[in-house]
Protein backbone atom coordinates (compact mmCIF):
# COMPACT_ATOMS: atom_id res chain seq x y z
CA UNK A 1 0.00 0.00 0.00
CA UNK A 2 1.58 3.72 -1.14
CA UNK A 3 -0.19 5.26 1.69
CA UNK A 4 1.62 2.46 4.63
CA UNK A 5 5.10 2.64 2.99
CA UNK A 6 4.86 6.44 3.25
CA UNK A 7 4.63 5.37 7.48
CA UNK A 8 6.76 4.58 10.05
CA UNK A 9 5.09 2.08 11.59
CA UNK A 10 6.29 0.75 14.79
CA UNK A 11 6.34 -3.31 15.57
CA UNK A 12 3.73 -3.21 17.32
CA UNK A 13 1.19 -1.54 15.59
CA UNK A 14 0.30 -2.60 11.77
CA UNK A 15 -2.64 -0.91 11.05
CA UNK A 16 -4.34 0.39 7.83
CA UNK A 17 -4.89 3.62 9.02
CA UNK A 18 -1.75 4.40 10.59
CA UNK A 19 -0.41 7.87 10.97
CA UNK A 20 1.29 8.28 7.59
CA UNK A 21 2.87 12.53 7.90
CA UNK A 22 6.36 10.53 7.52
CA UNK A 23 7.70 8.89 5.28
CA UNK A 24 9.15 5.14 6.06
CA UNK A 25 11.28 3.10 3.41
CA UNK A 26 10.42 0.14 1.09
CA UNK A 27 8.37 -2.39 3.23
CA UNK A 28 8.38 -4.94 0.31
CA UNK A 29 12.07 -5.54 1.21
CA UNK A 30 10.82 -6.58 4.74
CA UNK A 31 8.49 -8.77 3.41
CA UNK A 32 11.27 -10.06 0.83
CA UNK A 33 13.18 -11.12 3.94
CA UNK A 34 10.70 -12.51 6.26
CA UNK A 35 9.88 -14.86 3.52
CA UNK A 36 12.97 -15.77 2.52
CA UNK A 37 13.39 -16.88 6.59
CA UNK A 38 9.99 -18.31 6.67
CA UNK A 39 10.61 -19.96 3.40
CA UNK A 40 14.45 -20.74 3.58
CA UNK A 41 16.17 -21.86 0.22
CA UNK A 42 14.16 -25.14 0.07
CA UNK A 43 10.60 -23.09 -0.53
CA UNK A 44 11.71 -22.30 -4.13
CA UNK A 45 12.24 -25.48 -4.78
CA UNK A 46 8.81 -26.95 -6.05
CA UNK A 47 10.13 -26.11 -9.36
CA UNK A 48 13.61 -27.11 -8.70
CA UNK A 49 12.49 -30.41 -7.99
CA UNK A 50 10.32 -30.76 -10.89
CA UNK A 51 13.14 -29.46 -13.21
CA UNK A 52 15.52 -31.50 -11.01
CA UNK A 53 15.40 -34.83 -13.37
CA UNK A 54 16.49 -32.40 -16.13
CA UNK A 55 20.21 -31.34 -16.52
CA UNK A 56 19.94 -27.48 -17.84
CA UNK A 57 21.65 -26.61 -21.15
CA UNK A 58 24.48 -24.56 -21.53
CA UNK A 59 21.64 -22.22 -23.42
CA UNK A 60 19.16 -21.97 -20.58
CA UNK A 61 21.71 -21.32 -18.35
CA UNK A 62 23.53 -18.50 -20.12
CA UNK A 63 20.27 -16.98 -20.78
CA UNK A 64 19.66 -16.64 -16.98
CA UNK A 65 22.90 -15.20 -15.89
CA UNK A 66 21.40 -11.81 -16.57
CA UNK A 67 18.20 -12.50 -14.31
CA UNK A 68 17.76 -11.68 -10.92
CA UNK A 69 17.47 -14.82 -9.23
CA UNK A 70 19.34 -17.00 -11.39
CA UNK A 71 18.77 -20.66 -10.22
CA UNK A 72 15.55 -20.48 -9.87
CA UNK A 73 15.22 -19.53 -13.39
CA UNK A 74 17.72 -22.11 -14.32
CA UNK A 75 15.05 -24.35 -12.95
CA UNK A 76 12.03 -22.26 -14.50
CA UNK A 77 13.27 -23.35 -18.18
CA UNK A 78 14.12 -26.58 -17.66
CA UNK A 79 11.04 -27.57 -15.91
CA UNK A 80 8.95 -26.06 -19.03
CA UNK A 81 11.20 -26.73 -21.47
CA UNK A 82 9.39 -26.32 -24.99
CA UNK A 83 10.11 -29.03 -27.46
CA UNK A 84 10.71 -26.73 -30.25
CA UNK A 85 11.52 -23.31 -30.70
CA UNK A 86 8.87 -20.67 -31.52
CA UNK A 87 9.79 -19.55 -34.94
CA UNK A 88 13.20 -20.82 -34.28
CA UNK A 89 13.52 -18.33 -32.01
CA UNK A 90 15.59 -19.37 -28.89
CA UNK A 91 15.15 -16.38 -26.92
CA UNK A 92 11.17 -16.94 -27.51
CA UNK A 93 11.40 -20.35 -25.75
CA UNK A 94 12.98 -19.48 -22.80
CA UNK A 95 10.44 -16.39 -22.45
CA UNK A 96 7.82 -18.80 -23.01
CA UNK A 97 9.11 -21.14 -20.09
CA UNK A 98 9.66 -18.75 -17.74
CA UNK A 99 6.13 -17.25 -18.51
CA UNK A 100 4.32 -20.45 -17.77
CA UNK A 101 6.51 -20.86 -14.39
CA UNK A 102 5.25 -17.74 -13.34
CA UNK A 103 1.19 -18.70 -14.31
CA UNK A 104 1.84 -21.58 -12.59
CA UNK A 105 3.13 -19.59 -9.50
CA UNK A 106 0.52 -16.65 -9.71
CA UNK A 107 -2.44 -19.52 -9.56
CA UNK A 108 -0.77 -20.62 -6.33
CA UNK A 109 -0.39 -17.14 -5.12
CA UNK A 110 -4.04 -16.35 -5.90
CA UNK A 111 -5.24 -19.56 -4.69
CA UNK A 112 -3.45 -19.29 -1.08
CA UNK A 113 -4.96 -15.27 -1.02
CA UNK A 114 -8.75 -16.73 -1.85
CA UNK A 115 -8.30 -18.73 1.11
CA UNK A 116 -7.25 -16.56 3.47
CA UNK A 117 -10.06 -13.79 1.84
CA UNK A 118 -12.62 -16.44 2.88
CA UNK A 119 -11.69 -16.77 6.58
CA UNK A 120 -12.24 -13.21 7.36
CA UNK A 121 -15.63 -12.46 8.55
CA UNK A 122 -15.50 -8.64 8.68
CA UNK A 123 -16.07 -7.64 5.48
CA UNK A 124 -14.76 -4.12 6.94
CA UNK A 125 -11.35 -5.13 8.00
CA UNK A 126 -8.15 -3.36 6.26
CA UNK A 127 -6.58 -7.16 5.76
CA UNK A 128 -10.26 -7.88 3.91
CA UNK A 129 -9.76 -4.80 1.78
CA UNK A 130 -6.36 -6.36 0.50
CA UNK A 131 -6.63 -10.02 -0.19
CA UNK A 132 -9.62 -8.72 -2.24
CA UNK A 133 -7.29 -6.21 -4.04
CA UNK A 134 -4.76 -9.60 -4.22
CA UNK A 135 -7.14 -11.67 -5.87
CA UNK A 136 -8.20 -9.17 -8.34
CA UNK A 137 -5.22 -8.45 -9.59
CA UNK A 138 -3.15 -11.58 -9.44
CA UNK A 139 -6.25 -12.44 -11.89
CA UNK A 140 -5.39 -9.61 -13.91
CA UNK A 141 -1.68 -10.56 -13.57
CA UNK A 142 -2.55 -13.92 -14.92
CA UNK A 143 -4.24 -12.51 -17.98
CA UNK A 144 -1.72 -10.97 -19.11
CA UNK A 145 1.18 -13.55 -18.81
CA UNK A 146 -1.36 -15.71 -20.61
CA UNK A 147 -1.55 -12.89 -23.24
CA UNK A 148 2.53 -12.26 -23.65
CA UNK A 149 2.42 -16.00 -24.21
CA UNK A 150 0.37 -15.55 -26.88
CA UNK A 151 1.88 -12.56 -28.17
CA UNK A 152 5.26 -14.56 -28.27
CA UNK A 153 4.01 -17.85 -30.08
CA UNK A 154 2.77 -15.16 -32.60
CA UNK A 155 5.61 -13.01 -32.90
CA UNK A 156 6.44 -12.32 -36.42
CA UNK A 157 9.14 -11.51 -38.10
CA UNK A 158 8.53 -8.01 -39.15
CA UNK A 159 8.62 -4.57 -37.94
CA UNK A 160 5.91 -5.48 -35.73
CA UNK A 161 8.16 -7.32 -33.58
CA UNK A 162 9.38 -4.57 -31.60
CA UNK A 163 5.76 -3.48 -30.77
CA UNK A 164 4.73 -6.63 -29.86
CA UNK A 165 7.59 -6.90 -27.37
CA UNK A 166 6.86 -3.65 -26.30
CA UNK A 167 3.27 -5.14 -25.24
CA UNK A 168 4.65 -7.60 -23.57
CA UNK A 169 7.52 -5.68 -21.35
CA UNK A 170 4.37 -3.37 -20.50
CA UNK A 171 2.16 -6.39 -19.48
CA UNK A 172 5.29 -7.98 -17.61
CA UNK A 173 5.84 -4.71 -15.69
CA UNK A 174 2.28 -4.41 -14.74
CA UNK A 175 2.47 -7.67 -13.31
CA UNK A 176 5.16 -6.96 -11.27
CA UNK A 177 3.82 -3.96 -9.67
CA UNK A 178 0.28 -5.88 -8.70
CA UNK A 179 2.99 -8.36 -7.02
CA UNK A 180 4.13 -5.76 -5.16
CA UNK A 181 0.98 -3.62 -4.25
CA UNK A 182 -0.49 -6.66 -3.05
CA UNK A 183 2.34 -7.75 -0.82
CA UNK A 184 3.50 -4.22 0.51
CA UNK A 185 -0.70 -3.75 1.57
CA UNK A 186 -0.40 -7.36 3.24
CA UNK A 187 2.58 -6.09 5.17
CA UNK A 188 0.84 -3.07 6.49
CA UNK A 189 -2.57 -4.78 7.58
CA UNK A 190 -1.72 -7.53 9.83
CA UNK A 191 0.79 -10.01 11.73
CA UNK A 192 2.78 -10.81 8.74
CA UNK A 193 3.05 -14.31 10.73
CA UNK A 194 -0.74 -15.10 10.08
CA UNK A 195 -0.19 -15.28 6.12
CA UNK A 196 2.93 -17.49 6.21
CA UNK A 197 1.69 -19.24 3.14
CA UNK A 198 0.18 -16.42 1.40
CA UNK A 199 3.96 -14.42 1.76
CA UNK A 200 6.01 -17.40 0.58
CA UNK A 201 3.83 -18.15 -2.62
CA UNK A 202 3.77 -14.75 -3.15
CA UNK A 203 7.64 -14.05 -2.47
CA UNK A 204 7.73 -17.08 -5.61
CA UNK A 205 5.16 -15.53 -7.80
CA UNK A 206 7.44 -12.40 -7.59
CA UNK A 207 10.90 -13.53 -8.29
CA UNK A 208 9.47 -15.44 -11.22
CA UNK A 209 7.63 -12.84 -12.33
CA UNK A 210 10.72 -10.69 -12.12
CA UNK A 211 13.02 -13.32 -13.91
CA UNK A 212 10.19 -13.36 -16.71
CA UNK A 213 10.69 -9.34 -16.92
CA UNK A 214 14.30 -9.31 -17.19
CA UNK A 215 14.24 -12.16 -19.91
CA UNK A 216 11.95 -9.79 -21.65
CA UNK A 217 13.75 -6.85 -21.28
CA UNK A 218 17.04 -8.48 -23.24
CA UNK A 219 14.53 -9.72 -26.10
CA UNK A 220 13.11 -6.30 -26.43
CA UNK A 221 16.38 -5.01 -26.92
CA UNK A 222 17.76 -7.12 -29.34
CA UNK A 223 14.48 -6.58 -31.26
CA UNK A 224 14.44 -2.87 -31.05
CA UNK A 225 18.46 -2.26 -31.00
CA UNK A 226 19.72 0.48 -33.15
CA UNK A 227 21.02 0.62 -36.69
CA UNK A 228 24.60 1.88 -37.10
CA UNK A 229 24.69 5.27 -36.37
CA UNK A 230 20.99 5.11 -34.80
CA UNK A 231 20.62 5.96 -31.08
CA UNK A 232 18.22 3.93 -28.69
CA UNK A 233 14.72 4.08 -29.37
CA UNK A 234 14.67 6.36 -32.27
CA UNK A 235 13.13 3.18 -34.29
CA UNK A 236 10.14 4.03 -31.67
CA UNK A 237 10.10 7.76 -32.39
CA UNK A 238 9.56 7.24 -36.13
CA UNK A 239 7.09 4.56 -35.53
CA UNK A 240 3.69 4.81 -38.17
CA UNK A 241 0.36 6.71 -36.76
CA UNK A 242 -1.54 3.49 -37.37
CA UNK A 243 -1.07 -0.11 -35.71
CA UNK A 244 1.09 -2.35 -37.39
CA UNK A 245 -0.90 -5.26 -35.90
CA UNK A 246 -4.22 -6.34 -34.75
CA UNK A 247 -5.41 -9.25 -32.21
CA UNK A 248 -8.26 -11.56 -33.04
CA UNK A 249 -10.40 -13.48 -30.29
CA UNK A 250 -10.58 -12.16 -26.86
CA UNK A 251 -8.05 -9.53 -27.56
CA UNK A 252 -9.55 -6.24 -28.03
CA UNK A 253 -8.75 -3.89 -31.47
CA UNK A 254 -7.57 -1.14 -29.31
CA UNK A 255 -9.60 2.20 -29.90
CA UNK A 256 -11.19 1.96 -33.50
CA UNK A 257 -10.20 4.90 -36.08
CA UNK A 258 -14.19 5.74 -35.26
CA UNK A 259 -13.21 7.07 -31.61
CA UNK A 260 -11.54 9.95 -33.50
CA UNK A 261 -14.62 11.23 -34.63
CA UNK A 262 -16.43 10.97 -31.18
CA UNK A 263 -13.42 13.65 -29.24
CA UNK A 264 -13.16 15.89 -32.04
CA UNK A 265 -16.89 16.79 -32.05
CA UNK A 266 -18.91 18.44 -29.98
CA UNK A 267 -21.23 17.39 -27.17
CA UNK A 268 -24.44 17.36 -29.25
CA UNK A 269 -23.04 16.05 -32.67
CA UNK A 270 -21.76 12.87 -30.66
CA UNK A 271 -23.33 9.61 -31.10
CA UNK A 272 -23.66 7.80 -27.72
CA UNK A 273 -24.34 4.50 -26.66
CA UNK A 274 -25.86 5.50 -23.57
CA UNK A 275 -26.58 9.12 -21.88
CA UNK A 276 -26.70 9.13 -17.83
CA UNK A 277 -28.25 12.30 -16.25
CA UNK A 278 -29.57 13.54 -13.22
CA UNK A 279 -32.43 14.81 -14.29
CA UNK A 280 -33.66 11.82 -15.69
CA UNK A 281 -33.66 12.95 -19.52
CA UNK A 282 -31.10 9.89 -19.75
CA UNK A 283 -30.88 6.23 -20.15
CA UNK A 284 -29.64 6.59 -16.61
CA UNK A 285 -29.28 8.44 -13.34
CA UNK A 286 -26.00 6.77 -12.03
CA UNK A 287 -22.81 6.13 -14.21
CA UNK A 288 -22.01 2.90 -12.55
CA UNK A 289 -25.33 1.50 -13.81
CA UNK A 290 -24.24 2.81 -17.40
CA UNK A 291 -20.54 1.01 -16.70
CA UNK A 292 -23.01 -1.78 -16.02
CA UNK A 293 -24.56 -1.66 -19.56
CA UNK A 294 -20.95 -1.89 -21.13
CA UNK A 295 -20.24 -5.56 -23.24
CA UNK A 296 -18.18 -7.25 -22.15
CA UNK A 297 -14.52 -7.48 -24.02
CA UNK A 298 -15.78 -5.17 -26.81
CA UNK A 299 -14.01 -4.50 -29.71
CA UNK A 300 -15.98 -1.64 -30.28
CA UNK A 301 -16.49 1.47 -28.21
CA UNK A 302 -18.93 2.14 -25.44
CA UNK A 303 -19.70 5.65 -25.20
CA UNK A 304 -21.27 7.04 -22.27
CA UNK A 305 -22.41 10.25 -22.44
CA UNK A 306 -22.65 11.94 -18.64
CA UNK A 307 -24.52 15.20 -18.96
CA UNK A 308 -24.10 18.57 -16.37
CA UNK A 309 -24.43 17.75 -12.84
CA UNK A 310 -22.66 15.78 -9.21
CA UNK A 311 -22.97 12.34 -9.40
CA UNK A 312 -21.93 11.76 -5.80
CA UNK A 313 -20.96 7.62 -6.19
CA UNK A 314 -18.04 5.30 -6.31
CA UNK A 315 -17.73 3.88 -10.02
CA UNK A 316 -15.56 1.03 -11.20
CA UNK A 317 -14.47 0.10 -14.46
CA UNK A 318 -14.25 -3.47 -14.88
CA UNK A 319 -11.41 -5.48 -15.82
CA UNK A 320 -13.55 -7.10 -18.72
CA UNK A 321 -15.20 -3.43 -19.99
CA UNK A 322 -12.73 -2.81 -22.69
CA UNK A 323 -13.28 0.66 -24.73
CA UNK A 324 -15.49 2.49 -22.46
CA UNK A 325 -15.31 6.08 -22.77
CA UNK A 326 -16.93 8.79 -20.73
CA UNK A 327 -17.94 12.37 -22.37
CA UNK A 328 -18.73 14.93 -19.83
CA UNK A 329 -20.26 18.67 -20.55
CA UNK A 330 -17.01 19.78 -19.38
CA UNK A 331 -14.34 20.30 -16.45
CA UNK A 332 -16.49 21.84 -13.67
CA UNK A 333 -19.92 20.84 -15.19
CA UNK A 334 -20.00 16.76 -15.30
CA UNK A 335 -18.35 16.01 -11.71
CA UNK A 336 -17.85 12.08 -10.36
CA UNK A 337 -17.52 12.49 -6.51
CA UNK A 338 -16.34 10.45 -3.55
CA UNK A 339 -14.79 10.93 -0.18
CA UNK A 340 -13.43 7.54 1.20
CA UNK A 341 -10.19 7.70 2.53
CA UNK A 342 -7.72 5.22 4.35
CA UNK A 343 -8.39 7.35 7.49
CA UNK A 344 -12.17 7.23 7.65
CA UNK A 345 -12.76 3.79 5.96
CA UNK A 346 -10.40 1.84 7.18
CA UNK A 347 -9.48 0.23 3.88
CA UNK A 348 -6.13 0.41 1.76
CA UNK A 349 -5.45 3.20 0.02
CA UNK A 350 -6.28 1.34 -3.52
CA UNK A 351 -10.00 0.91 -2.52
CA UNK A 352 -10.39 4.77 -1.61
CA UNK A 353 -10.84 5.76 -5.78
CA UNK A 354 -13.94 7.57 -6.14
CA UNK A 355 -13.15 6.10 -9.88
CA UNK A 356 -11.41 2.85 -10.53
CA UNK A 357 -10.30 2.17 -14.05
CA UNK A 358 -9.28 -2.02 -14.43
CA UNK A 359 -10.70 -2.22 -17.87
CA UNK A 360 -8.27 -1.36 -20.69
CA UNK A 361 -8.66 1.72 -23.81
CA UNK A 362 -10.65 3.24 -21.47
CA UNK A 363 -11.14 7.15 -22.54
CA UNK A 364 -12.35 10.08 -20.79
CA UNK A 365 -13.31 14.16 -22.12
CA UNK A 366 -14.35 17.03 -20.39
CA UNK A 367 -15.09 15.50 -16.49
CA UNK A 368 -13.53 16.22 -13.36
CA UNK A 369 -12.92 13.43 -11.12
CA UNK A 370 -13.10 14.14 -7.50
CA UNK A 371 -11.78 12.67 -3.84
CA UNK A 372 -13.43 15.44 -1.05
CA UNK A 373 -11.96 13.40 1.59
CA UNK A 374 -9.69 16.21 2.55
CA UNK A 375 -6.20 16.70 3.27
CA UNK A 376 -7.26 15.36 7.14
CA UNK A 377 -7.94 12.18 6.15
CA UNK A 378 -4.29 11.64 4.48
CA UNK A 379 -4.83 8.60 1.98
CA UNK A 380 -7.84 9.49 -1.02
CA UNK A 381 -7.53 8.48 -4.24
CA UNK A 382 -9.90 10.61 -6.96
CA UNK A 383 -8.90 8.40 -9.75
CA UNK A 384 -6.85 5.18 -10.12
CA UNK A 385 -6.06 3.91 -13.43
CA UNK A 386 -4.71 0.48 -14.23
CA UNK A 387 -6.18 0.97 -17.82
CA UNK A 388 -3.66 -0.01 -20.72
CA UNK A 389 -3.13 2.37 -23.41
CA UNK A 390 -5.62 4.89 -21.84
CA UNK A 391 -6.18 8.39 -22.20
CA UNK A 392 -7.66 11.57 -20.70
CA UNK A 393 -8.31 15.16 -22.63
CA UNK A 394 -9.85 18.52 -20.62
CA UNK A 395 -10.41 16.06 -17.52
CA UNK A 396 -9.78 17.27 -14.17
CA UNK A 397 -8.25 15.29 -11.09
CA UNK A 398 -9.41 16.94 -7.73
CA UNK A 399 -7.75 15.70 -4.19
CA UNK A 400 -5.38 16.39 -1.64
CA UNK A 401 -2.82 13.23 -0.63
CA UNK A 402 -2.61 10.76 -2.98
CA UNK A 403 -4.92 12.08 -5.82
CA UNK A 404 -4.27 10.39 -9.09
CA UNK A 405 -3.01 6.76 -8.76
CA UNK A 406 -1.74 6.25 -11.88
CA UNK A 407 -1.29 2.56 -11.08
CA UNK A 408 0.01 0.55 -14.03
CA UNK A 409 0.67 -0.12 -17.98
CA UNK A 410 0.34 2.67 -20.45
CA UNK A 411 -1.66 5.78 -19.64
CA UNK A 412 -1.81 9.26 -21.87
CA UNK A 413 -3.30 12.84 -20.44
CA UNK A 414 -3.65 15.77 -22.24
CA UNK A 415 -4.58 19.33 -21.11
CA UNK A 416 -5.61 17.90 -17.70
CA UNK A 417 -5.45 19.34 -14.50
CA UNK A 418 -4.42 17.40 -11.42
CA UNK A 419 -4.83 19.06 -7.79
CA UNK A 420 -3.05 17.60 -4.70
CA UNK A 421 -0.55 17.48 -1.59
CA UNK A 422 1.59 15.03 -0.65
CA UNK A 423 2.54 12.53 -3.79
CA UNK A 424 -0.59 13.68 -5.53
CA UNK A 425 0.46 11.66 -9.26
CA UNK A 426 1.93 7.84 -7.99
CA UNK A 427 2.18 4.78 -9.15
CA UNK A 428 4.15 2.38 -11.60
CA UNK A 429 2.74 2.93 -14.78
CA UNK A 430 4.50 4.57 -17.76
CA UNK A 431 2.19 7.95 -18.39
CA UNK A 432 2.97 11.11 -20.45
CA UNK A 433 0.87 14.04 -19.43
CA UNK A 434 0.85 17.26 -21.97
CA UNK A 435 0.24 20.43 -21.43
CA UNK A 436 -1.20 19.65 -17.87
CA UNK A 437 -1.68 21.73 -15.22
CA UNK A 438 -0.17 20.61 -11.46
CA UNK A 439 -1.49 22.36 -9.02
CA UNK A 440 -0.10 21.89 -5.33
CA UNK A 441 -2.42 23.03 -2.67
CA UNK A 442 -1.89 23.92 1.25
CA UNK A 443 -0.84 20.54 3.28
CA UNK A 444 -1.60 19.50 6.59
CA UNK A 445 0.75 21.59 8.85
CA UNK A 446 3.62 19.07 9.04
CA UNK A 447 3.54 18.33 5.52
CA UNK A 448 5.65 19.32 2.06
CA UNK A 449 4.02 19.14 -0.78
CA UNK A 450 5.66 16.01 -3.47
CA UNK A 451 4.13 16.55 -7.03
CA UNK A 452 5.08 12.70 -7.59
CA UNK A 453 5.95 9.34 -6.01
CA UNK A 454 7.17 6.74 -8.68
CA UNK A 455 7.34 3.33 -8.03
CA UNK A 456 9.35 1.15 -10.38
CA UNK A 457 10.95 -1.37 -8.55
CA UNK A 458 13.50 -2.56 -11.34
CA UNK A 459 15.36 -1.61 -13.59
CA UNK A 460 14.09 -3.88 -16.26
CA UNK A 461 10.38 -2.38 -15.53
CA UNK A 462 9.66 0.06 -18.80
CA UNK A 463 8.21 2.11 -16.46
CA UNK A 464 8.10 5.94 -15.16
CA UNK A 465 6.50 9.71 -15.68
CA UNK A 466 7.07 12.26 -17.85
CA UNK A 467 5.86 15.77 -17.79
CA UNK A 468 6.35 17.60 -21.19
CA UNK A 469 5.21 21.27 -22.02
CA UNK A 470 3.05 21.05 -18.33
CA UNK A 471 3.22 24.13 -15.73
CA UNK A 472 3.37 23.06 -11.70
CA UNK A 473 1.52 26.27 -9.60
CA UNK A 474 -0.24 26.74 -6.52
CA UNK A 475 -3.86 26.82 -5.69
CA UNK A 476 -4.19 30.41 -4.53
CA UNK A 477 -4.21 29.39 -0.60
CA UNK A 478 -1.13 28.16 -0.58
CA UNK A 479 0.12 30.83 -3.47
CA UNK A 480 -0.13 33.40 -0.55
CA UNK A 481 1.72 31.69 1.73
CA UNK A 482 4.50 31.42 -0.66
CA UNK A 483 7.45 34.29 -2.04
CA UNK A 484 10.07 32.56 -2.32
CA UNK A 485 11.60 29.34 -3.94
CA UNK A 486 14.72 29.19 -1.19
CA UNK A 487 12.71 30.91 2.05
CA UNK A 488 9.67 28.64 2.25
CA UNK A 489 7.43 27.79 5.28
CA UNK A 490 5.53 25.61 3.53
CA UNK A 491 7.63 23.36 0.56
CA UNK A 492 6.90 21.92 -2.49
CA UNK A 493 9.00 19.44 -4.59
CA UNK A 494 8.77 17.86 -8.00
CA UNK A 495 9.05 14.49 -6.41
CA UNK A 496 10.60 11.74 -4.20
CA UNK A 497 11.29 8.04 -4.83
CA UNK A 498 8.63 5.51 -3.69
CA UNK A 499 10.86 3.01 -4.55
CA UNK A 500 14.60 2.03 -5.35
CA UNK A 501 14.26 2.54 -9.46
CA UNK A 502 11.96 5.53 -9.39
CA UNK A 503 12.12 7.20 -12.39
CA UNK A 504 10.56 10.65 -13.14
CA UNK A 505 11.10 13.73 -15.67
CA UNK A 506 9.88 16.73 -16.20
CA UNK A 507 10.52 18.55 -20.12
CA UNK A 508 10.00 22.15 -21.41
CA UNK A 509 7.67 22.76 -17.96
CA UNK A 510 6.80 25.80 -16.34
CA UNK A 511 7.24 26.15 -12.78
CA UNK A 512 6.15 28.86 -10.59
CA UNK A 513 7.87 29.82 -7.30
CA UNK A 514 5.71 27.29 -5.23
CA UNK A 515 8.57 24.66 -6.41
CA UNK A 516 11.82 24.94 -3.73
CA UNK A 517 15.21 25.35 -5.29
CA UNK A 518 16.26 22.06 -4.32
CA UNK A 519 13.76 20.69 -7.03
CA UNK A 520 13.32 17.30 -5.39
CA UNK A 521 12.95 15.32 -2.16
CA UNK A 522 14.44 12.41 -0.67
CA UNK A 523 12.42 9.18 1.19
CA UNK A 524 11.80 10.58 4.79
CA UNK A 525 15.11 12.20 5.22
CA UNK A 526 16.83 8.74 4.49
CA UNK A 527 19.06 7.78 1.56
CA UNK A 528 16.95 5.60 0.18
CA UNK A 529 16.94 5.29 -3.52
CA UNK A 530 19.23 7.96 -4.39
CA UNK A 531 21.83 6.24 -6.25
CA UNK A 532 18.85 4.11 -8.28
CA UNK A 533 16.32 6.62 -9.19
CA UNK A 534 16.48 8.84 -12.09
CA UNK A 535 15.52 12.35 -11.43
CA UNK A 536 15.49 14.50 -14.22
CA UNK A 537 14.96 17.80 -16.14
CA UNK A 538 15.36 19.33 -19.43
CA UNK A 539 15.19 22.80 -19.97
CA UNK A 540 12.27 23.61 -17.15
CA UNK A 541 11.28 27.72 -17.10
CA UNK A 542 10.24 30.23 -14.92
CA UNK A 543 10.92 31.18 -11.09
CA UNK A 544 10.76 27.59 -10.03
CA UNK A 545 12.61 25.84 -13.08
CA UNK A 546 16.11 26.89 -12.38
CA UNK A 547 18.45 23.59 -11.93
CA UNK A 548 20.98 25.91 -10.58
CA UNK A 549 20.44 24.70 -7.16
CA UNK A 550 18.95 21.25 -7.58
CA UNK A 551 20.04 18.41 -5.42
CA UNK A 552 22.84 16.55 -6.27
CA UNK A 553 21.29 13.26 -7.14
CA UNK A 554 18.68 14.97 -9.82
CA UNK A 555 19.83 14.96 -13.63
CA UNK A 556 20.13 17.66 -15.79
CA UNK A 557 19.33 16.66 -19.48
CA UNK A 558 21.30 18.80 -22.23
CA UNK A 559 20.82 16.64 -24.89
CA UNK A 560 17.56 16.50 -26.77
CA UNK A 561 18.10 13.41 -28.04
CA UNK A 562 18.38 12.06 -24.44
CA UNK A 563 15.00 13.58 -23.75
CA UNK A 564 13.34 12.59 -26.78
CA UNK A 565 13.19 9.30 -25.34
CA UNK A 566 10.92 10.69 -22.81
CA UNK A 567 8.06 12.30 -25.24
CA UNK A 568 5.38 10.48 -27.17
CA UNK A 569 7.54 6.99 -27.63
CA UNK A 570 8.13 6.44 -24.26
CA UNK A 571 4.71 5.18 -24.06
CA UNK A 572 4.60 3.93 -27.73
CA UNK A 573 2.06 6.68 -28.23
CA UNK A 574 2.70 7.21 -31.87
CA UNK A 575 0.80 3.28 -32.04
CA UNK A 576 -2.47 4.13 -30.57
CA UNK A 577 -2.88 7.58 -30.02
CA UNK A 578 -4.01 8.55 -33.45
CA UNK A 579 -7.01 6.46 -32.62
CA UNK A 580 -8.15 7.71 -30.37
CA UNK A 581 -8.19 11.50 -31.80
CA UNK A 582 -7.00 13.17 -28.51
CA UNK A 583 -3.93 15.73 -29.88
CA UNK A 584 -0.53 14.66 -28.94
CA UNK A 585 2.91 16.08 -29.70
CA UNK A 586 5.65 13.73 -30.88
CA UNK A 587 8.40 16.42 -30.65
CA UNK A 588 10.87 18.09 -28.37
Amino acid sequence: MKGAQRTQLSLSRRTCNAHIDSIGGSSIMTILALTTCLSAVPALSKQAKIGATTVPTKAERTACCSTPYTEECVSSLTAHRTSTNINNDQEASFLIAALRSSVAAVQDFRGHCKSDFSEISNSKTCMHSTLGMCVQSLESTENYLNSSISHLELLPESNSAPYMMEDVLTWLSASATYHTTCMDEMSHCSVLEDLNMSLIHGNQSMVRVANSISLARTMYQNYASPKSGEIPNRRLLAAPEIAMYDMDGDYPQWMRVGVRRLLQSSVNDTPYDTVVAKDGSGNYSSVQAAVNGAPSKSNASYVIRIKQGVYDELVNIPSNAYNVMFIGDGINKTIITGNVSVVQNGVTTFRTGTVAIDGDGFLAKDVTFQNTAGAENHQAVATRVDSDKSAFYRCSFEGYQDTLYIHSLRQFYQSCTVYGTVDFIFGNSAAMFQNCNLVCRKPLESQANTVTAQSRTSLDQNTGFSFQDCSVSAAPELASVVTSIYNQSIKSFLGRPWQEYSRTVFIETYMTNVINAAGWVDWNGTNFALATLYFAEYQNFGPGGNFTNRVSWATNITDPEVAAQYSISFISGAQWLPQTGIPFSSNI
